[in-house]
């Protein structure tokens, strides 16, 4: 991932690239767990090897000449991973999450998106480490036997009261689906995690805490 330097706030290009002045049309937002969870894997392709491909708001080309309004200000290099969603007018909607965990989406060009494996398994290998979305934080640290212990921290701010909710429990990793609860106590958290590339995806019964308190997103393993 790389970040235009021509803003204001210089910041890493690798960890945070920036919101674009013109934000994401309402059919390919960040958040849009649903959209993301029958999105396909595709890797980022282009002429030249390190030649940008920028995100943009609406599913369709510049102009040859003159600014493009729709362009934003992130954008992606040959290599870098995204999901993404059928193809509209030569477009895909896209998601992409930063190393920080900052969800960010746009279309992006058809012609600049190769599909990729989209790996399921969720070993112990997959799993272990740091995984982050927004402000939530899931880790899986292994244990003997085989076992993961799972825990997670999650915050939702509601008029301006910091709700927090999480779950802590030992799991063991195979297969395509992971589930940290008892999905028999429809009370109690029940957490799911599917693996996306490189990404998990990760939702929940909205019992992991206060209000809007919740786990679901796409997330990204933390660099160390």
């Amino acid at each position: 991932m790389r970040t235009s330097l021509s803003f204001s706030l210089i910041i890493a290009a690798w960890t945070l690239p920036s919101l674009a002045l013109a934000q994401p049309s309402a059919e390919c937002g960040p958040y849009d767990f649903d959209a993301q969870a029958k999105a396909q894997v595709f890797t980022i392709k282009a002429p030249t090897p390190k030649q940008p491909v920028s995100f943009q708001s609406e599913a369709k080309a510049c102009p040859a000449q003159g600014e493009c309004g729709w362009k934003q200000r992130s954008y992606l290099i040959p290599g870098d991973t995204v999901l993404a969603g059928p193809e509209q007018g030569g477009f895909r909607c896209a998601y992409y999450v930063t190393a920080k965990g900052k969800p960010l989406a746009g279309f992006l060009p058809a012609a600049n998106l190769e599909p990729a494996k989209g790996e399921k398994g969720l070993d112990a290998a997959v799993l272990a480490g740091t995984w982050v979305y927004a402000e939530n934080e899931i880790v899986f640290t292994s244990k003997a036997g085989g076992l993961l212990h799972a825990e997670g921290n999650a915050t939702a701010v509601v008029n301006g009261t910091a709700n927090t909710g999480g779950f802590a429990e030992d799991v063991k990793p195979g297969g395509e689906e992971l589930r940290i609860g008892d999905p028999k106590e429809e009370d109690e958290c029940l957490v799911t995690v599917q693996r996306r590339g490189p990404y998990l995806l990760v939702s929940d019964n909205l019992q992991c805490g206060g209000l809007n308190v919740s786990f679901k997103g796409l997330y990204i393993r933390k660099k160390k």
